[in-house]
């Protein structure tokens, strides 16, 4: 089992300093029959929107949840997705994308 690497978007605050949105880690990876779970870092509280495209890009989940300033675990169900590569996305009003891969296996 293994984990993804370490992952930044960024955005700036109203100072203009740049902050990093870490996607710390993405486990288990692959995933199997579970919910993929994500711990990342964000630099202040905020709804973060989470999409998740398959190997075609093509949307296959869309979420927002309301995340603390500092460390976050969220979950991402898999259940419904086939076997294959997947990325997910955290786009935001001033960050550029976060991403990270996965791979659902049957």
């Amino acid at each position: 089992e293994s984990s993804a690497s370490i992952y930044s978007a960024f955005s700036t605050n109203s100072n203009s300093e740049v902050q990093r949105l870490k996607i710390l880690k993405l486990y288990p990876n692959p995933v199997m029959e579970e919910d993929i779970r994500m711990t990342l870092n964000i630099p202040e509280s905020a709804e973060q929107t989470f999409v998740v495209f398959n190997n075609l890009g093509v949307e296959v989940l869309r979420t927002s949840l309301e995340l603390s300033a500092g460390f976050n675990e969220i979950s991402l169900p898999t259940q419904n997705l086939s076997a294959g590569m997947y990325q997910v996305m955290l786009p935001g009003n001033h960050t550029r994308f976060g991403s990270a891969s996965f791979m659902v296996i049957e």
